[in-house]
């Protein structure tokens, strides 16, 4: 059975990006079932939902392209 990641998400950014600087705060959420397999390149973002203290690894940035799972919210 796969596991469903769901939830509300507060997030930095890891580098600068067109969103903004490295560390500026964004705010969304996940609703998926997928799971990474291999990750090749630097985090799109540090996150961190309601039940944890620590931050992790969201979505990838590569030559200038960033994905996610994180959907953001304006």
């Amino acid at each position: 059975k796969r596991k469903l990641h769901l939830g509300y998400r507060q997030a930095q950014l890891a580098a600068d990006h067109p969103l903004g600087a490295v560390g500026f705060r964004l705010r969304g959420h996940e609703f998926h079932y997928a799971t990474v397999l291999r990750e090749e390149g630097l985090p799109f973002a540090l996150a961190r939902d309601a039940y944890r203290d620590d931050d992790r690894p969201a979505g990838l940035a590569r030559n200038g392209v960033s994905g996610s799972f994180f959907h953001l919210m304006a």
